[in-house]
């Protein structure tokens, strides 16, 4: 999306309708109907609900403090699919930068990469 021309000196234009506010709970507890229960990601060897999405990234976010991840850190992510969703969030959770890296690559491109 390319932002809207705007004359010199005034303030950017803001467009509406192109951040709306969310409509249900984002930190809704586990309910039958409710989102929490929804699948959040899905690959093809597992899929995650939103509550189980939580749990598991915030468990991981624990672990990743404990050995010093930092804010800003940034932390390479070498998984696919449902772990590689898990790994980003649980980074973000943690305060770190999640840096995703394909984990087809090969060891000489990883450690130019890296």
């Amino acid at each position: 999306m390319s932002a809207l021309p705007t004359p010199a000196g005034s303030a950017p234009a803001v467009r509406s309708g192109v951040v709306a506010p969310c409509r249900e709970p984002v930190h809704s507890g586990p309910t039958s109907t409710g989102p929490a229960t929804r699948v959040a990601y899905a690959d093809s060897r597992r899929s995650v609900t939103h509550a189980d999405l939580a749990a598991r990234t915030a468990h991981l976010a624990g672990h990743l403090a404990d050995p010093g991840v930092w804010p800003a850190d940034r932390v390479v992510v070498l998984l696919d699919g449902v772990a590689a969703v898990e790994a980003v969030l649980a980074v973000v959770r943690a305060g770190g930068i999640a840096v995703p890296l394909d984990p087809a690559l090969d060891d000489a491109e990883l450690a130019r990469l890296m």
